[in-house]
């Protein structure tokens, strides 16, 4: 009788403990993070081919 008592006191806390590290590791809610964008200056970045050279410059944002 006292045997069939520990194991199922056993059996209890394991249960007990088995759900709550199961919740634990269940993850959770994390924002995905931010898109990257990439910005050209200037915004008509573009020539007759051959003819012209254009300087331009771009900027990333978010990219870390």
């Amino acid at each position: 009788m006292v045997r069939l008592r520990l194991v199922l006191w056993f059996g209890l806390g394991f249960g007990v403990a088995s759900i709550a590290f199961l919740m634990a590791c269940a993850g959770g809610n994390s924002a995905p993070p931010p898109q990257i964008a990439v910005t050209v200056h200037p915004k008509p970045a573009s020539v007759v081919a051959g003819s012209q050279q254009q300087q331009f410059s771009a900027a990333i944002s978010n990219d870390s």
